[in-house]
């Protein structure tokens, strides 16, 4: 936002500007950072910006809060799981959040090393998973964040352009591969297709 602000805004062909050069809005992105969907959208609309683009991908989620005492198994057994997302093909940009305090990697397998010793609190990683995922094992997606920017989306923007985003097909472990690339996609805007008629529905009947 500073960027547009500073660097764009105020000078003779603002108008335009506002017209042409959009924000290109990432769920994951923002899930990773434990960003609000709406109120991230709502910044930009208070500021002028619009936004041109939105892409609607879920990022990886392990929460070792939430396993019940006697805790220190299963918390092993989701770093575990979760190394399995450590590959070297892209960054996966990590965020840590226990004690109210956000510690971050420039990539999952610093984080692991890292945390290691006493592995705690919510991770959020960038790390593309399929967006018809919710649990898989003791792992979960941030796949809730996608229904809450798309209302957030209804609510902010006049958004018309809605890229689903997942590129990690062939990173993902074994078991969250499909038999053929086509299948996944197909499964993926299948979801896609039934959250944006349920969301239609609801607001036709509201």
């Amino acid at each position: 936002m500073h960027f547009f602000e500073w660097q764009l805004f105020g000078h003779d062909d603002e108008e335009n500007i506002r017209r042409h050069i959009r924000i290109c809005h990432d769920v994951c992105h923002a899930a990773v950072m434990f960003e609000d969907q709406d109120e991230v959208l709502g910044k930009y609309a208070a500021a002028g910006m619009q936004v041109g683009k939105i892409q609607v991908s879920s990022a990886l989620r392990m929460d070792l809060d939430l396993f019940e005492p006697p805790a220190a198994e299963a918390r092993r057994a989701a770093m575990k799981q979760l190394s399995q997302f450590a590959e070297d093909r892209y960054l996966h940009q990590t965020v840590v959040r226990r004690g109210g305090e956000d510690m971050f990697y420039e990539d999952l397998r610093p984080a692991l090393e890292a945390e290691a010793a006493d592995p705690r609190g919510e991770w959020r990683v960038h790390f593309h998973v399929p967006i018809y995922l919710q649990e898989f094992g003791r792992l979960r997606a941030t796949q809730e964040q996608i229904e809450q920017c798309m209302a957030a989306a209804v609510k902010h923007t006049n958004c018309q352009h809605y890229e689903v985003e997942t590129y990690a097909w062939g990173v993902l472990p074994a078991e969250l591969k499909q038999p053929e690339l086509a299948a996944g996609i197909a499964e993926e805007l299948q979801w896609f297709k039934s959250l944006i008629t349920s969301g239609k529905e609801a607001r036709d009947h509201g």
